[in-house]
């Protein structure tokens, strides 16, 4: 599993109060898929992000078959590719 996905942002689909969801191209697996950015404000609240990491790393995600989420600082947007 990669640890630094290159994704071509392509149209933002949605949005909420916590995050928007962006039609993305993963070169990788040739396919576009859906791509969930939360909005830079959590990004830097310690407690919510403590809380985000506890919920996707419990027993009950891990039966969920789909990678894991990716820590944020793994990547970083620019020019319209999600690094």
């Amino acid at each position: 599993m990669p640890t630094n996905l290159d994704l071509e942002l392509q149209e933002r689909l949605g949005h909420g109060s916590m995050t928007e969801v962006w039609k993305a191209f993963d070169p990788q697996l040739q396919r576009n898929v859906a791509v969930k950015i939360f909005h830079a404000d959590l990004l830097n609240d310690p407690a919510f992000m403590t809380r985000f990491w506890d919920l996707a790393l419990s027993p009950e995600a891990q039966k969920i078959h789909f990678p894991p989420p990716q820590k944020p600082e793994a990547r970083s947007a620019k020019k319209g590719v999600l690094r």
